[in-house]
């Protein structure tokens, strides 16, 4: 749902309110970070370009 939010455009700050925890949260190891890792993106726009790719793919 995160790395759907960061394509939609969202601020940390944004994504933090809709799903109920702090920016600092949503920036750390438990969510944006742990997703760059383990899709192999270094940045939020390879983030939102790797969802948008898989959500196309997608049956």
């Amino acid at each position: 749902m995160i790395a759907t939010l960061v394509s939609d455009g969202l601020t940390n700050s944004r994504i933090a309110t809709g799903i109920n925890r702090s920016s600092h949260t949503v920036n750390s190891h438990l969510h944006l970070r742990k997703m760059f890792g383990t899709l192999s993106v270094r940045s939020r726009s390879e983030l939102a370009g790797t969802v948008r790719q898989k959500l196309w793919e997608a049956p």
